[in-house]
């Protein structure tokens, strides 16, 4: 008999299950996750602080409050302070 995968019920009470953990988990809650199951820190764990952020808002805005766009600025403050340092440092490597 050739190999079949895993049933279809399976895989979705599997993906239940882990809503389910999500939505009462309060440190990986569900508005931190993409509709794949891709996690936000699966991605912002390789960024530094601002530029992690920045992936944070933007993927939780309009899921995690009713205030999407309070979301974003918060995503743009983050993006403007990391433009910020990273023309401090260009300023100190051109006079090296």
């Amino acid at each position: 008999m050739p190999f079949q995968s895993q049933p279809t019920i399976w895989k979705f009470s599997r993906d239940k299950e882990r809503e389910q953990e999500a939505a009462s988990d309060p440190v990986n809650p569900s508005h931190y996750e993409f509709p794949n199951g891709a996690r936000v820190i699966d991605i912002t764990q390789w960024l530094n602080f601002n530029r992690g952020n920045v992936v944070k808002y933007v993927s939780r805005a309009g899921r995690k409050s009713a205030s999407e766009i309070e979301d974003l600025r918060k995503a743009m403050w983050y993006l403007q302070m990391e433009l910020r340092r990273l023309e401090c440092v260009g300023m100190r490597g051109a006079g090296d």
